[in-house]
């Protein structure tokens, strides 16, 4: 936001240069006092690209562009909104060329990084007040009242195939809900396994370290991934080796390790074996 904000202080009548100095040296020291920690720890190896995921098709990342930031409403807001600017006889409210090319600079950054690696909708959603500021700047006073109007209720209410459903906000929480809920049952059969063990969870590694502190000074290791050393560690130091099936493909994707090649088992098929066993006892 560096470039989009500098470019609002050209919009002062006077003390444009000492209001810009001034804001260059805050923008540089809070970044200083942000990143020094993970410099002095990680170098500039902190600023490699992520980007182990597979890149999304086409058709995904204009769904997350389009209807994950902004909800069916707020896409009938932006059509209403760009229809009276086209044919409404939308007009121009008073305002300087620099906030509006400041506007415009935010949703071009923020598109191309997404574009760069489109993998959640939110990291959209920075344009978002930038696209609102700019309509406000130029739609009708009636538009206007319509397009908010409709913008409140995109997080609340959404619309499916099937109707109306909840928005953004309720959808989200129930799926940390859902998150949450899969990782204590995960844990609460982990657990159960005998002996010393390493389960390469992925994503899930940072969630059950808040989940389940007291899991981390455990007989168990819930591992992000593992590359060769740490499994031939793991192995030397009496630990059994299991991963979560999507898993597999991640952690070969990052590491180019194959966990079923190093003796890992599935936990899945291991559980739905347990599961077979019991039901089959008489």
């Amino acid at each position: 936001m560096a470039l989009p904000i500098g470019l609002m202080f050209f919009s002062f009548p006077t003390g444009r240069a000492r209001a810009l100095g001034r804001f260059s040296a805050a923008t540089a020291f809070s970044a200083i006092a942000a990143f020094s920690p993970v410099w002095f720890r990680y170098g500039s190896g902190f600023l490699t690209f992520y980007e182990n995921h597979a890149r999304p098709d086409w058709s995904t990342i204009v769904v997350r562009g389009t209807i994950e930031i902004w909800g069916a409403f707020g896409l009938l807001a932006l059509a209403i909104a760009i229809g009276d600017l086209l044919f409404g006889g939308g007009r121009a409210r008073l305002t300087s060329r620099w906030i509006v090319a400041a506007l415009l600079a935010t949703v071009a950054i923020y598109a191309a990084a997404y574009l760069r690696l489109p993998e959640q909708a939110g990291y959209l959603l920075p344009i978002v007040p930038a696209v609102l500021l700019v309509l406000l700047l130029f739609v009708s006073r009636r538009a206007v009242q319509v397009m908010v109007a409709l913008f409140l209720l995109a997080p609340l209410v959404d619309l499916t195939k099937n109707g109306a459903g909840p928005g953004v906000i309720f959808a989200d929480r129930n799926e940390r809900l859902q998150t949450m809920a899969g990782i204590r049952n995960f844990l609460l059969f982990a657990e159960t396994i005998p002996g010393r063990n390493t389960f390469v969870v992925g994503a899930w590694e940072p969630q059950i370290a808040v989940l389940a502190p007291h899991l981390l000074a455990g007989r168990n290791r819930y591992a992000y991934l593992l590359n060769a050393a740490d499994i031939r560690a793991g192995y030397e130091d009496g630990r059994s080796l299991y991963y979560l099936p999507a898993i597999r493909q991640f952690n070969y994707l990052v590491t180019g390790v194959d966990l079923a090649q190093y003796g890992a088992r599935d936990l899945r098929a291991l559980r739905d074996q347990l599961n077979t066993a019991s039901h089959a006892s008489p």
